[in-house]
């Protein structure tokens, strides 16, 4: 929508006369620093019954926390200097962060992904709930690049498609890499072939870190002794039907639809009834998140046989919540950030998945609203191609509390305080 700052803009039917006085002004208030009050949630909530903007907020608040937590405050639109967006504040709860993002689209605007106009113009990220996976590659593709993220033990590049390098720890007996190069120890699914493969060190590979939880009272197959052989046939793993949970079954699809071949899960990258090669295994879980290329986490499951929010149809509400206005404008409103429920997730009250997260040199949080993108260096968040980056802060993640320079837990213990903020994270 374009603002009309002469006033002389006919009045838009879908709003209430206070919204649509605040839309016709957008851009005088966010160059004023001025603060507009939508009223309390009552009020909006009666209003949102003829008023698209105020069913919005008051969508959103509800899918944000119970409304009796709004229920006596007042809730606030500031709108950004130079663009047609604004926030939504409530000061009395959150004082000046924002509980969420509202943007203004233009009839007929485009997105683009990676530089490149998106075809399917804007309606593909707004209706659908399916992840696009050419929004993930291209993440990949900018963090492999981009000053080619330099590690900050030697300042060598390792860009995501090209071969990973040796972590040498004088202290440590064999690298990281070394251990996994005993085809004894290392399995890795191939997505294409559909079957079990020997690890190497020439390939790239992605890891899935998870919750097994009681696997929802599925009866999972697992490798053991008997079963290698025959899962390192080709096709092999597409037979095992409904044995094989759905985390697992979404991760290889979701694999196949970044351009990866291999993954690494421990249901079947692990000999589960052989103890001396499933201990070497389980010994070297560190090596496998910090060489994996990626690590897919499932951060909303709560067990192992739940979907990945976003690969199947209709597995997951569309990422952002959209109003459309008379005149073909749309209004869109962005979720929360990660931090704001990270915290409450079984995943992240399990201390294995918590050294998984830490380890690993690249994560993608994949949860039931959208998908959020961390390296120690960047961070993206799926609906990023509907908003401005700006409005992200980049809150930091866990991932930056593992310093690059370490690959190995082994090294904690020559600095007591990392190991100690360490705990103090996990524990608190």
């Amino acid at each position: 929508m374009t603002s009309n700052m002469s006033g002389k803009r006919p009045r838009n039917r879908a709003l209430c006369g206070k919204c649509d006085r605040f839309l016709l002004n957008v851009s005088r208030i966010g160059s004023t620093g001025e603060l507009f009050f939508l009223g309390f949630f009552e009020m909006i909530e009666r209003r949102s019954k003829t008023c698209v903007l105020c069913l919005l907020v008051h969508k959103f608040l509800a899918k944000s926390g119970p409304s009796v937590a709004f229920w006596n405050h007042q809730i606030v639109l500031s709108p950004r200097f130079g663009v047609e967006e604004f926030a939504i504040l409530c000061p009395e709860i959150c004082q000046s962060a924002p509980l969420g993002w509202v943007r203004i689209i233009q009839p007929n605007e485009r997105i683009s992904i990676n530089g490149q106009s998106d075809s399917g113009g804007i309606d593909e990220a707004l209706k659908t709930g399916q992840i696009q996976f050419k929004q993930v590659r291209s993440w990949l593709a900018s963090c492999g690049v981009a000053g080619y993220h330099l590690a900050a033990d030697g300042n060598k590049p390792w860009g995501m498609f090209s071969p990973r390098k040796v972590h040498d720890h004088p202290e440590a007996k064999e690298t990281l890499v070394e251990r996994s190069l005993d085809p004894r120890n290392m399995l890795l699914i191939d997505v294409i072939d559909e079957c079990l493969v020997k690890g190497r060190l020439d390939v790239n590979f992605v890891a899935l870190s998870y919750v097994w939880g009681s696997w929802g009272g599925l009866e999972v197959i697992k490798t053991t002794a008997e079963s290698l052989n025959s899962f390192c046939q080709k096709g092999s793993l597409s037979g095992l039907g409904e044995k094989l949970p759905r985390v697992l079954s979404d991760a290889m699809e979701f694999v196949r639809g970044i351009g990866q071949r291999y993954l690494w899960c421990d249901l079947l990258c692990v000999v589960s009834d052989d103890p001396e090669v499933r201990n070497k295994q389980i010994q070297m879980m560190d090596a496998v998140y910090s060489e994996a290329t990626l690590t897919i986490i499932a951060l909303t499951g709560s067990h192992g046989n739940m979907e990945l929010p976003g690969i199947r149809p209709r597995s997951r509400d569309p990422i952002c919540l959209s109003e459309t206005l008379n005149d073909g404008s749309r209004l869109v409103i962005r979720y929360l950030q990660l931090t704001s429920f990270y915290d409450s997730t079984t995943y992240t009250k399990r201390a294995w998945t918590f050294q998984e997260e830490l380890l690993s040199r690249r994560c993608l949080y994949i949860t039931d609203r959208q998908m959020y993108f961390k390296c120690r260096f960047c961070s993206h968040r799926e609906d990023d191609i509907l908003f401005n980056e700006a409005n992200d802060e980049n809150v930091e993640f866990r991932l930056n509390s593992f310093p690059a320079g370490y690959s190995s837990l082994a090294n904690v213990g020559q600095n007591m305080s990392l190991y100690e903020r360490l705990v103090g994270e996990y524990s608190r």
